[in-house]
């Protein structure tokens, strides 16, 4: 697990980065910033997408929904996770 949140860590800083120093470079930095940031670092964690979302938001006019939606994704996602793991263990006895 420890490997995971480095990696996390790691593709977050590197979707912040890439975020902010392709802004402004023309039409073929959009192609570029997807390739980068959704396709490499989205390889690498899907927990450096959520950071960059969070980024985007603070740093636009969404700032104020950017705890609601950080919430309800953290809480939706650990509930998914426990249904899935109650409904393995429930097939497991089956």
């Amino acid at each position: 697990m420890a490997c995971l949140g480095h990696a996390g860590a790691l593709g977050s800083f590197a979707a912040g980065f890439l975020l902010v120093w392709l802004e402004g470079r023309g039409p073929s930095a959009l192609t570029l910033r997807a390739f980068l940031i959704v396709g490499v670092l989205g390889g690498l964690t899907t927990y450096s997408a959520l950071m960059l979302e969070c980024l985007v938001m603070a740093r636009g006019a969404k700032a104020d929904v950017l705890a609601g939606y950080l919430g309800l994704t953290l809480v939706g996602g650990f509930a998914m996770v426990w249904v899935g793991a109650r409904l393995a263990d429930v097939a497991k006895t089956v």
